[in-house]
């Protein structure tokens, strides 16, 4: 039996091990896994941050590309420029000096000046001839450059060829020049004014398309959430499916240990069904035995708790006993200081009046003899005065008034003074004795506080060991803790720093597509120069702006369609979280059931075990008696050749045999109600084995709807990017109008100023240089102040939460209140002390009593 409980202590033991271990490995690698998260977290930062860089820098390649085109088409446009603005100087000098021409000078004058008009008027078509064959050969540089308006440099070369080939009829339509010229002034205040209204719809479509970007980046921000939802999903799937798993092989081993000790028992119940009435009533008696034992230390421990609290009340008895005689002793000494004054006074004044009688006495004596009164009046006098002086009293009225009967006064009083003195005398000797009694208890109680004292310092002492070992722990979390901020705050910081570049790429994008359109604008103008002679192409960019107009209209419909559909989306989305949360409260109602369930089969299999042991012990023990009784029958059937000891033979054969009998039917008893057990055992192992079954089931088709669920997430995902795609597209719609819609205009002014903007923006660039490298050296201070200031706060508020603490502990507390605790701890620790003592002794006595009954037994 015993080989057996270590066994069964052993595997105890190893199971419990076992089951540590594999929690720290659990633990081990949840923590592996987090740190493995955080590195790829870590490295796709790191990986997007790098491409960021790589597209910002192309894109300030593309930038400084495009600046450098603009001030090229800049240059070509100042060159095409000159020559028109000295045809148009040509054409005013003619109007001004025809009407002069014509008023001054006579019908003979007329023919000199037709002479030079058609003079000067083949000098400037050849002027015209050879400034126009110069536009065409700019114009076809810009065709080669320019690959989205070759169709229309086509035309416009054409109708170049045509107007060289017509040279002549430029001699016809000079006068028409100026009409023209008048139109074109107006068409430049109507193209003006078609400017203000293209400005305008810009800015309202700027305005659209900053409340589309926000919309774009709330998405992307809900698109975000829903992926870390997702993601957060998997990962709960993920170690729900483990924690199935762990459950499912701890439900199989434990099944397999059921299993084993089923057949332990099927095979040992034939051995176990005697034993169990002998255990049990052995149990029941020491049962009995240690209640009795309980119940009488309850008792003493109740007893010496009141013999404490009755010498703790006398001991605070004696102290203010102690304290109200130690101020009776102190005003004694006080009266008898005062009684010793009065009584070295009084026996002055006696010897004064002694003196005095004996100054009397001496006179009476004398008066009889006449002849010495002189010499008595001398010495009376003599002996007057040492009195006046010594006592400083009135004598003279004393001697003059009879001294005799304040003598006999003076001696009573003496004598009342002295018994008082005497009464006095033995009060003192006998506080004197009292105190002594009360210092020795004084003492005693010292000593008594001394060790209580020692006790005391040694509990603090081992306090204090617990506390150190407390505040290492507590090192050790805050150093984690520590360390978990760091990691925090190198996250925020790698978040910042994203966000930075992500607000730099938009505004070097911004940038970029402010110098595009610039760019853009700039070869449009230059464009304008010649829609004067390209009045055809004007109708057609109407047509195509119509197109356009028809174009963002459905792609207008088509946006409306797909913010439907993203709100049909969220929709779906909203409940799909719905079911995903009413699914996790499921689980979470399964899981516990399962628990619960779980831990009743975990007691159930304890207490079956412990039954299957006792039943072993009994078996044992019947065993050990049936050899022993099958020992006597053979004794006794070897006994019975002996014909003189057949009586009491066949006596002790009745006895064994009854005995034998009566213990045959209660094991038989037993046996049928292990039989019920066991039958009853089995039915509930089969229910628990169904239960699994569907607690298996279970766990498949929760698998099936995550699996389902993970689907749907990822037909999301997809419909959200081609969403994303599309806004895309809807964003370069504006830019394509306003490129369509700037084809008409002609603005020479806003290049003057472009110009002189550009110049302005470098010499500010120039400027701002060292002003943004201060500004960056400045906000790296700062980022580095902050972190410095936060991790100053933190330890601060840690500070002040210690100190905190620490007041609040030692704030309110009283020294008698400590003194009350150790006194209660040490009470307390000596009850223990007692307690193990008795405990001690009461295991002996079972080890002593068993060691009896075994003896019994083998016997």
């Amino acid at each position: 039996a015993l080989q057996l409980k270590l066994l069964q202590l052993t595997e105890t033991e190893a199971e419990a091990k076992s089951l540590e271990e594999r929690e720290r490995e659990a633990q081990l690698a949840q923590l592996q896994r987090e740190i493995d998260a955080l590195q790829n977290d870590l490295q796709g930062v790191q990986t997007e941050r790098k491409e960021l860089v790589a597209a910002v820098q192309q894109q300030l390649r593309q930038r400084e590309e495009m600046q450098e085109k603009i001030k090229e088409l800049e240059a070509r446009l100042a060159v095409a420029s000159r020559p028109s603005l000295a045809e148009s100087d040509d054409a005013a000098e003619d109007a001004r000096q025809r009407p002069t021409g014509a008023a001054g000078d006579s019908a003979g004058v007329t023919k000199d000046a037709d002479d030079g008009g058609a003079s000067q008027d083949g000098l400037r078509l050849s002027k015209l001839i050879e400034q126009l064959q110069e536009v065409a050969g700019v114009l076809a540089a810009e065709q080669q450059q320019s690959r989205m308006h070759r169709e229309d440099l086509q035309q416009t070369r054409q109708q170049l060829a045509t107007q060289e080939a017509t040279a002549n009829f430029f001699k016809q339509e000079c006068t028409r020049l100026q009409g023209s010229l008048e139109q074109v002034s107006l068409l430049q205040q109507q193209t003006a004014a078609r400017v203000a209204a293209a400005e305008e719809k810009t800015r309202l479509l700027e305005v659209t398309k900053e409340e589309l970007r926000g919309e774009l980046l709330a998405e992307r921000g809900e698109k975000r959430r829903l992926q870390a939802e997702v993601e957060e999903v998997r990962h709960k799937w993920r170690l729900e499916e483990l924690s199935t798993k762990e459950l499912q092989q701890q439900v199989d081993r434990s099944i397999e240990k059921e299993t084993e000790t089923k057949r332990q028992l099927q095979e040992q119940l034939a051995t176990l069904q005697v034993r169990v009435d002998f255990s049990q009533k052995q149990n029941i008696a020491l049962c009995e035995q240690h209640k009795k034992d309980l119940e009488l230390l309850q008792d003493q421990l109740q007893k010496s708790a009141q013999l404490a609290q009755s010498r703790e009340e006398q001991a605070t008895a004696l102290q203010h006993k102690v304290e109200t005689q130690t101020e009776e002793v102190h005003v004694l000494q006080s009266k008898l200081r005062s009684t010793e004054q009065q009584a070295a006074d009084v026996r002055v004044r006696l010897e004064e009046q002694k003196k005095l009688v004996a100054f009397l006495q001496r006179r009476a004596s004398s008066s009889a003899f006449g002849t010495e009164r002189r010499e008595g009046e001398s010495e009376v006098s003599a002996h007057t005065e040492a009195s006046c002086t010594d006592s400083r009293s009135c004598t003279d009225s004393r001697a003059a008034g009879g001294s005799l009967e304040e003598c006999l006064k003076l001696q009573t009083q003496l004598a009342q003074r002295e018994a008082e003195l005497c009464k006095l005398r033995e009060e003192i000797e006998s506080c004197r004795t009292l105190k002594e009694h009360w210092e020795d208890v004084a003492k005693e109680q010292q000593k008594e506080q001394r060790v209580t004292a020692e006790k005391l310092a040694e509990s603090q002492e081992s306090c204090a060991e617990e506390k150190k070992k407390l505040e290492e722990e507590r090192r050790k979390v805050e150093t984690l803790l520590r360390e978990k901020e760091d990691q925090q705050v190198e996250v925020g910081r790698l978040h910042a720093a994203l966000e930075a570049l992500k607000r730099r790429e938009e505004e070097q994008r911004a940038a970029s597509q402010e110098a595009a359109e610039a760019a853009v604008a700039a070869v449009v103008e230059n464009l304008k120069a010649e829609t004067a002679a390209l009045r055809g192409q004007f109708e057609e960019a109407e047509r195509k702006r119509e197109e356009v107009e028809r174009c963002y209209k459905r792609e207008r419909e088509s946006r409306a369609e797909d913010v439907r559909r993203a709100d049909d989306v969220h929709k779906e989305v909203q409940t799909l979280r719905e079911k995903k949360r009413k699914l996790q409260e499921e689980k979470e109602e399964k899981e516990e059931a399962w628990r619960r369930q779980r831990l009743e089969a975990e007691e159930e299999l304890s207490t079956l075990r412990q039954q299957n042991k006792a039943l072993l012990r009994d078996v044992e023990r019947l065993k050990i008696d049936c050899k022993n009784l099958n020992e006597k029958i053979v004794k006794n059937t070897a006994a019975t050749a002996a014909p003189a000891a057949e009586a009491g033979s066949d006596g002790g054969l009745d006895a064994a045999a009854t005995l034998l009998k009566v213990r045959l039917e209660e094991a038989s008893v037993m046996r049928v109600t292990m039989e019920e057990e066991l039958h009853a055992a089995r039915l509930e192992m089969a229910r628990k084995e169904v239960e699994i079954r569907v607690l298996k089931k279970q766990v498949e088709e929760g698998r099936a709807q995550r699996r389902a669920e993970e689907k749907r997430m990822e037909e999301l995902e997809s419909e959200l990017q081609t969403k994303q795609m599309n806004q895309t597209l809807l964003g370069k719609i504006p830019t394509l109008e306003l490129d369509n819609e700037r084809l008409r205009k002609e603005l020479e002014a806003a290049h003057e100023l472009q110009r002189k903007q550009q110049e302005e923006l470098q010499q500010q660039r120039q400027q701002l240089q060292p002003l943004m490298l201060q500004t960056r050296q400045t906000e790296a201070a700062l980022e580095a102040a902050e972190t410095q200031r936060k991790s100053l706060a933190a330890e601060a508020e840690e500070w002040k939460q210690t100190y905190q603490k620490l007041i609040k502990k030692f704030q309110g507390v009283d020294k008698n209140k400590i003194e009350q605790m150790r006194g209660e701890n040490e009470r307390l620790q000596q009850q223990l002390q007692a307690i193990g003592a008795e405990r001690a002794s009461l295991t002996n006595s079972l080890k002593v009593r068993k060691r009896d009954v075994l003896c019994f037994f083998l016997s």
